[in-house]
């Protein structure tokens, strides 16, 4: 709960509340998986399976400039800023977020990967395609968030004034 004098605090409304960064990241996440299901959902019923890729795409780029807009305009998105405009602490959250990034990410492309061979060898179809499809473009928006999305979950919530 924030109190008045949190929330009069200018650095409060740039960043967020913790509670609020993590739902945000959960929306995007899960509003991404949400659409992933649909689209494989449609293909699996419809002979057009490339009719539904541009939603895909579309998904995609929206949830990244929203993303990045949101969180790309506070300290919050360390990683997107040079090492000499950082001090000691944000410089060492970027390395950590970075270093999470690299192991969440590495075994999920991989993993996503044989998925992808397996969907396109066990469906050599439209929907084998779609689901690909959906895969790739899926980990191409987990890679490009991941950073922002570790620090975003990691960092407290700003100090009140006069602290």
């Amino acid at each position: 709960m924030t109190g008045p004098r949190e929330a009069s605090h200018p650095l409060f409304y740039r960043v967020g509340s913790r509670l609020m960064r993590r739902r945000l990241m959960l929306g995007m996440y899960g509003g991404w998986v949400l659409v992933a299901a649909m689209v494989i959902l449609w293909s699996a019923r419809s002979p057009s399976w490339f009719l539904s890729m541009p939603l895909v795409v579309f998904v995609s780029t929206v949830f990244q400039i929203v993303w990045f807009v949101w969180l790309g305009r506070t300290y919050v998105n360390a990683p997107r800023l040079a090492d000499a405009e950082l001090d000691e602490r944000l410089l060492q959250v970027k390395n950590q977020a970075y270093r999470a990034a690299y192991l969440l990410f590495g075994p999920a492309a991989v993993i996503s990967w044989l998925l992808s061979l397996a969907a396109l060898q066990l469906e050599p179809n439209d929907l084998g395609r779609a689901v690909a499809t959906v895969l790739v473009f899926g980990m191409a928006m987990f890679g490009g968030t991941l950073p922002t999305a570790i620090v975003a979950w990691r960092e407290p919530d700003p100090e009140p004034l006069g602290s």
